[in-house]
């Protein structure tokens, strides 16, 4: 009985979260840095792999869903891909995502970044630019969720969302 309930709750949860509306980004001036428009390449990859946590992140695009003020893209990652998550041993730290099945670099993959000597970061891939980078949707991009080119020499590592 308690199963079935708690199956039941899921279920509507997680379909008033699919229908229920994208945040509406928000758009921020600032001096400091200069926005681009990135051109991005097309790259074959599988329609069910990439069109799901891509449309998670984007949908919180110029907001923050966490609620945290520092050190927070691994929690945004928790929070559209809890799935991934439950199978991370610390899912709020970015590099612990590394642990993940790995896959080759593709439009969809979570990407594993490097920062500084021990920090990390972590992202979805949205697109490459032209030089090979990958165009990356993540948490605490200039204090919110935001969609940046970053070096590919910083990726660590390639994972998925689902085992396989």
């Amino acid at each position: 009985m308690k199963k079935c309930f708690f199956v039941t709750v899921a279920i509507l949860l997680g379909s008033t979260f699919i229908m229920s509306e994208p945040a509406e980004a928000k758009r921020y001036k600032h001096r400091k840095y200069k926005h681009s428009i990135h051109r991005v390449v097309e790259s074959p990859t599988h329609q069910w792999f990439s069109g799901s946590l891509v449309a998670r992140a984007r949908a919180h695009l110029g907001t923050n869903p966490t609620g945290w003020r520092r050190l927070w893209c691994a929690r945004f990652m928790a929070t559209i891909a809890p799935n991934a998550a439950a199978r991370v041993r610390s899912p709020n730290q970015a590099r612990s995502w590394a642990s993940l099945p790995r896959v080759s670099p593709q439009v969809g993959a979570i990407a594993v970044l490097s920062r500084g000597r021990r920090g990390g970061h972590i992202g979805v891939v949205t697109g490459f630019a032209s030089n090979g980078n990958p165009i990356i949707i993540s948490g605490n991009h200039n204090r919110v969720v935001g969609e940046s080119e970053y070096p590919r020499s910083r990726v660590i590592a390639w994972v998925s969302e689902d085992s396989i």
